[in-house]
């Protein structure tokens, strides 16, 4: 990556609401042990994007319909960084790339855009499942998944924080993405 797409990612600002600020919090309070769980699997040779941290707009903190558009994984996301980012880099990258780039032209971004579409009271905040993903294509590592299984209590927590009025969840009906979100929401429709 460019250092100057590296500088406009740095330059992004995410907006100063309560929910941006309990995100942060949150992320804060679990950055050591996304890292450590990351570093594991590095130091063995598994190659893994850096952890997929929302950024809310400040819409969606005022919307009166808020939907939660739950993905699988991350599809290589982060690669954007040769160091190591930090919370409010990820936050702000996760900003510029979905909320000012719409994302990329993926089946699941030109949902969410559709989704974002249908109403001015409808807004929808992206997210995944799996919070740590392969660093340069599709799919997850799953014996990596099945560790990073221990961090689903964070997207929990982002759901308490976003407080989505629906969470909609157009994935597969594999094991693999089903079997964390029963564990992390119960049985579900």
């Amino acid at each position: 990556m460019s250092t100057n797409r590296v500088e406009i990612i740095r330059a992004t600002t995410i907006a100063n609401n309560d929910m941006n600020k309990q995100l942060s919090a949150l992320y804060e309070v679990n950055w050591e042990l996304l890292r450590k769980t990351a570093n594991k699997y590095e130091a063995q040779g598994y190659e893994l994007a850096t952890p997929y941290l929302l950024a809310t707009t400040n819409a969606y903190a005022s919307a009166k319909i808020r939907v939660m558009c739950l993905g699988k994984e991350t599809m290589g996301w982060g690669g954007e960084f040769t160091d190591q980012p930090t919370i409010k880099e990820l936050q702000q990258l996760y900003a510029l790339y979905i909320h000012q780039e719409g994302g990329n032209d993926a089946a699941f971004h030109r949902f969410v855009g559709w989704l974002s579409s249908l109403s001015p009271d409808v807004e929808v905040i992206p997210n995944n499942i799996i919070k740590i993903g392969k660093k340069s294509t599709n799919g997850y590592y799953k014996v990596v998944a099945d560790e990073l299984h221990s961090v689903t209590h964070i997207l929990k927590e982002e759901i308490s924080i976003l407080k989505p009025s629906v969470i909609i969840c157009p994935t597969s009906n594999l094991y693999d993405y089903n079997q964390p979100l029963t564990e992390l929401l119960g049985e579900y429709t």
